[in-house]
């Protein structure tokens, strides 16, 4: 359970559908990244380098779901 103070975001306020964004990995970030754009999805933030060894994106997937699409590399 949280308890106060343990450094969590409050939760949200009503109306809130308790999902806020998933996270999958992908061996090709580049290359997943050009599929899914030939497909229309949305791109809420771009792909860029999160920290040495990842980067990552944020499409919209359905219901206004953010999903996050990361690439992970031994450094």
């Amino acid at each position: 359970p949280v308890q106060e103070g343990d450094g969590v975001a409050p939760p949200p306020l009503p109306p809130y559908q308790g999902l806020d964004h998933f996270g999958l990995t992908v061996e090709n970030l580049d290359e997943t990244v050009a599929d899914l754009k030939s497909k229309g999805v949305l791109f809420t933030q771009a792909p860029h380098t999160l920290r040495p060894g990842v980067r990552g994106c944020f499409i919209r997937g359905p219901q206004n779901i953010a999903i996050e699409i990361l690439e992970r590399r031994a450094v």
